[in-house]
């Protein structure tokens, strides 16, 4: 776990306290598939598992809570599955249509006002975020853009809808908008600042 977090959701650090039994119940009880321990005390959850870094050694650190097991190491993260439900693994791509809605570009975000400004009513949870559970969202609301984005400030995947073609802003590369979505780690989703914008309405794919 040497990069970005395999698993997203931090779930608190108890340097006298943790246990892996404990960590993967707080995420159960949270709804989340995955539990993580890593350096001995802290805790993730999450539906996915958002990178792929191998497998490692280093999860040799005894756990405060019980001394006979291991809670991870140093950049080194111990999962367990909870329980609660299915989980999904990489690598990430991205998804370039969908039930006739068509990819645009990455676009930069958040430069004084958000690219596309409304929430759907019916946001779906940003724990289980994918790129069709967006789209269908705002296609229920009548909008014809959707876009997805990792917002920074709060560690989560926000939606984002508007009605026009393509979002006011500046494009960017692609490999900008390559954050694989919380509930689906085969999917990217935006980036920070960086949202991926699909449309139903004509647009060529030009997507790299």
């Amino acid at each position: 776990d040497g990069g970005p977090r395999v698993l997203r959701h931090g779930a608190g650090s108890n340097p006298t306290a943790t246990s892996y039994a404990g960590c993967a119940d707080t995420c159960y009880q949270a709804g989340y598939a995955l539990a993580g321990v890593e350096n001995g005390h802290e805790c993730y959850c999450g539906n996915a598992f958002l990178y792929d870094y191998g497998t490692s050694t280093g999860c040799t650190t005894p756990c405060p809570g019980d001394a006979s097991n291991t809670c991870g190491g140093p950049g080194a993260m111990q999962i367990y599955s909870t329980g609660a439900g299915p989980y999904t693994t990489g690598p990430a791509s991205f998804l370039l249509t969908y039930n006739g809605w068509n990819i645009t570009e990455c676009w930069e975000d958040n430069n004084g006002g958000r690219t596309l400004p409304h929430t759907p009513h019916n946001n779906p949870p940003s724990a289980s975020m994918t790129v069709e559970k967006c789209i269908d969202a705002c296609a229920a609301d009548g909008y014809t853009s959707a876009g997805l984005e990792w917002g920074q400030e709060c560690s989560h995947i926000i939606v984002g809808c508007a009605s026009r073609d393509y979002p006011i802003g500046e494009s960017t590369v692609s490999f900008e908008c390559a954050m694989p979505c919380n509930g689906n780690a085969a999917e990217y989703c935006g980036a920070s600042n960086r949202i991926l914008v699909y449309t139903s309405l004509p647009w060529e794919i030009l997507f790299l």
